[in-house]
Parts: structure tokens; C-alpha cells; sequence
């Protein structure tokens, strides 16, 4: 909360301070949001391409780890913590 003494002595720049303060998280946030949507996107459209042309490319009785660029019939799993 702010005192009497704090708006007597920065009263306007404070304000002015909080307030760009506040539109450069707007701002942050908004860019973000744009990256986050983007990269579904393209987690989506890569995950569903990946899934029809594995379906007519694939030999029998291999299965793909249905991501792009994976070597049919490669161990997948988490990385090894360092």
C-alpha cells in the first residue's frame, strides 16, 4: 500500500513507473501467447501429416514413434539426466 509520504514525494513518476511497468507485462504476455500458439499449431499440423503418411509408408509390422524425422524402430524414452 502506498503512504501519504510515498505520493508527496514520487506522486507522479510513481505512478508513471507502475504503469509502464504494468504495459510491458501486458506486452510480454501477449508475445508469449503468440509463441505458445504457434508451436501448438505446428505440434498439430506436424503430429497429424506424420500420422497419414506413416499410415500408407509404412511396412507392415513396423510401427512409427509418429514424429517426424524418428527412425522406425529406434528405442525412444527420456533423456538421461545429467
Amino acid at each position: 500500500p502506498r503512504t501519504r509520504k510515498e505520493d508527496e514525494l514520487m506522486g507522479e513518476a510513481s505512478e508513471q513507473l507502475t504503469e509502464k511497468a504494468k504495459e510491458a507485462g501486458k506486452e510480454q504476455l501477449g508475445k508469449t501467447q503468440d509463441v505458445a500458439k504457434k508451436a501448438a499449431g505446428a505440434i498439430a499440423q506436424g503430429s497429424s501429416s506424420a500420422t497419414q503418411s506413416s499410415s500408407s509408408s509404412q511396412p507392415k509390422g513396423e510401427r512409427s514413434s509418429g514424429m517426424p524425422g524418428s527412425t522406425p524402430g529406434a528405442v525412444s524414452g527420456p533423456m538421461p539426466k545429467r
